[in-house]
């Protein structure tokens, strides 16, 4: 299995704008998501870091 890293929710929205750099910065920053695509990629990458960081933690309590 991969080491995958634990990334903070915080550094989403730096990953979300470096994957896709055709959103408005002012977009992601507001926290008005009136449009659909910054919502959806938004949750879409929300889940893929919360599922990798659950997968991190179930490998850590297995090899304990």
């Amino acid at each position: 299995m991969p080491n995958l890293p634990i990334y903070p929710l915080d550094s989403i929205d730096e990953m979300l704008i470096r994957s896709h750099p055709y959103l408005l910065l002012s977009q992601l920053t507001q926290g008005n998501f009136s449009n659909k695509k910054v919502d959806v990629v938004r949750t879409g990458l929300r889940r893929k870091v919360l599922g990798q960081n659950q997968q991190k933690l179930r490998q850590i309590a297995k090899t304990k």
